[in-house]
């Protein structure tokens, strides 16, 4: 859930035309704090459910030119296009 959230961020400021430099994150560091083994199995999955309804809303969104839109995040130059297959991939 944390890194639908965090690449959607990435989307929606690069598809913006945001030029500032986005920086990485290690999402492995953030399990401890997610406090998952707190929450039951379906908990986490509506969460995802929602989480993910909102990327794809955003993703429908989205033009041909906010779509080619270039930025940086993590240090690499990436466009809003590469993230969204990246959204799709994560899942997989």
């Amino acid at each position: 859930n944390d890194t639908e959230r965090v690449f959607s961020y990435r989307l929606v400021r690069i598809a913006r035309g945001d030029r500032t430099a986005l920086a990485g994150f290690e999402q492995d560091d953030w399990v401890p704090a997610s406090r998952a083994g707190r929450r039951t199995l379906d908990d986490i999955v509506s969460e995802l459910e929602a989480v993910r309804a909102s990327t794809l809303a955003l993703v429908r969104s989205l033009d041909e030119e906010a779509l080619a839109q270039v930025g940086t995040a993590s240090g690499k130059t990436v466009s809003a296009r590469a993230l969204v297959w990246m959204l799709a991939g994560h899942m997989a």
